[in-house]
């Protein structure tokens, strides 16, 4: 039943996907067309962000589709110059900037 579940998402649509980094680890989240979601952890190290980019291309995420990762400190450089370099299209935000968009 699991792996019809995971066929099941690799068939969905990402319209968009997140990165949560921090020094340890990770953590992506996938948003499918239908409003479903997928979220993984990786650790923070080369060999952890090679596995994120075999996942998101496992899970048939496109090179155009969006990946959204928060500028924290350089922690996310690595995720960031590896899956620019992987063709994915990785726009990185500043926290500061969204805090004060969240509250207008």
């Amino acid at each position: 039943m699991g792996v019809l579940i995971l066929h099941f998402f690799a068939m969905q649509k990402i319209v968009s996907s997140g990165i949560d980094v921090s020094k340890a680890s990770v953590e992506a989240a996938l948003l499918h067309a239908d409003h479903t979601h997928q979220i993984h952890s990786f650790p923070n190290t080369a060999a952890g962000i090679d596995d994120l980019t075999r996942w998101f291309k496992q899970q048939g995420m496109e090179r155009a589709t969006p990946c959204v990762i928060e500028s924290t400190g350089d922690l996310h450089l690595l995720s960031a110059v590896t899956l620019t370099s992987a063709g994915f299209t990785v726009n990185v935000i500043n926290p500061i900037i969204t805090k004060q968009y969240q509250r207008s």
